[in-house]
């Protein structure tokens, strides 16, 4: 049954998407955490520290990952454990990415550091 139950009347639910900062994302699917070694949420591949800074390889392959793999566990080095949502979600299209977590806020910092400084 899908949905739930008050004072003896069933309402229907559907979760469509999972919307958090990638804090949250890596906590509500048991992966590592964005700045990791193996942090990326829609490919395999790996990062490495340059100036302090996780960056990608430019030339390397880019494997996109879906959700059949993701639920079989079979990048163990991108696994914590094994998320509750697994089995009523997709666990990669359904937890969208928000430009607003993904570029404006370090942005942001830069340049309120920049104009702060003295």
């Amino acid at each position: 049954m899908d949905g739930f139950t008050v004072k003896n009347q069933i309402f229907k639910s559907k979760i469509r998407f999972c919307i958090a900062d990638g804090q949250g994302r890596a906590w509500l699917k048991q992966v590592n955490p964005p700045n990791s070694k193996v942090c990326c949420e829609r490919c395999l591949i790996l990062s490495y520290c340059f100036r302090k800074r996780m960056v990608f390889s430019v030339g390397d392959e880019w494997v996109k990952r879906t959700d059949v793999p993701f639920k079989a566990k079979s990048d163990e080095l991108y696994h914590k454990g094994t998320s509750t949502l697994e089995t009523i979600m997709d666990m990669i299209n359904q937890f969208p990415l928000k430009p607003l977590h993904l570029i404006d806020l370090g942005v942001m910092k830069r340049i309120l550091k920049f104009l702060l400084e003295p």
